[in-house]
């Protein structure tokens, strides 16, 4: 695959990004390293957890796991942490119609 190189509009550091071929030849704009993404992430009121550990009964793996200003929010004004939906979803509980393979859908569904 094409790579890209420019640096980034924050910090001026180099960058080298895989892209697909219809990107061949484009110009990058405006792109911000790993370090500047987390960190105007953080200024949003995000947050970004990294596990020290995979969990038991994970499913899949796991890499950073970011979540928005509006969800750490949303999430405090209910008195519930990130961590137990995020230990749900790689055990695969996806709630009443997480299983897709379950699912049940009539005909009229089906024209919508």
């Amino acid at each position: 695959m094409p790579k890209l190189t420019g640096k980034c509009s924050a910090c001026g550091d180099a960058l080298e990004l895989v892209v697909p071929e219809a990107f061949t030849g484009a110009g990058l704009a405006g792109a911000l390293c790993p370090s500047c993404t987390d960190l105007q992430f953080l200024e949003g009121g995000g947050a970004i957890l990294q596990l020290r550990q995979e969990l038991a009964g994970a499913r899949f793996l796991l890499g950073k796991i970011t979540i928005t200003g509006g969800a750490v929010a949303g999430l405090a004004n209910a008195g519930q942490h990130a961590v137990e939906f995020v230990v749900r979803h790689v055990r695969g509980d996806w709630g009443e119609y997480g299983h897709c393979d379950e699912i049940q859908v009539s005909p009229e569904e089906r024209r919508r």
